[in-house]
């Protein structure tokens, strides 16, 4: 962990609370992009953003994050990424040194697709989990990765239901069809 270098896109609750997390871990490195001017329309979506700067210029929410994951640990070394070109070519000196990169919104001034590309040419692991109200998708790039199924079962897609709790266990219940 302490050698780990992740760069997060976006810092919505999603994204802050991945870095937050990153940070008490005690990564060696985090980038974070969020290019984004503070407006009454992301106060909502960022839990340490309280009211919109005065200045008749408002920060970028991730220059106004950084001083908030700065205090979470010294140790590690927070930097914010340059504004990207169309093809997040000039994000790709970073890429290469990093082990991970992780979206967690889908914006128009990012394309993942793209993004993934970059990270898969320089075996970096790619991770976009997106969260929309109650339903959440994860997809995951490890390049050089093999997954073994153990059992050959086919996955199904569903929805959890209902959630019980007992003492002893926690029952899931799955929408049957």
């Amino acid at each position: 962990l302490s050698n780990l270098k992740i760069m997060v896109y976006t810092l919505d609750n999603v994204g802050l609370e991945l870095c937050k997390c990153l940070c008490l871990l005690g990564i060696k490195k985090l980038y974070i992009y969020d290019p984004r001017k503070i407006s009454k329309k992301t106060l909502g979506s960022n839990y340490i953003i309280n009211s919109v700067p005065s200045s008749p210029d408002p920060s970028r929410i991730d220059t106004y994050c950084a001083n908030y994951l700065k205090v979470l640990n010294n140790y590690v070394e927070i930097e914010i990424m340059p504004l990207l070109d169309k093809y997040n070519r000039n994000h790709t000196s970073i890429i290469k040194e990093c082990d991970s990169v992780i979206v967690t919104k889908l914006v128009p001034y990012m394309n993942p697709i793209e993004l993934d590309k970059l990270c898969s040419i320089n075996d970096t692991k790619f991770i976009m989990g997106i969260c929309y109200g109650f339903s959440g998708y994860i997809f995951s790039n490890f390049t050089k990765h093999t997954v073994t199924d153990i059992d050959g079962e086919n996955l199904k897609k569903t929805h959890i239901t209902k959630i019980d709790y007992t003492d002893n266990e926690t029952i899931i219940h799955i929408h049957d069809k």
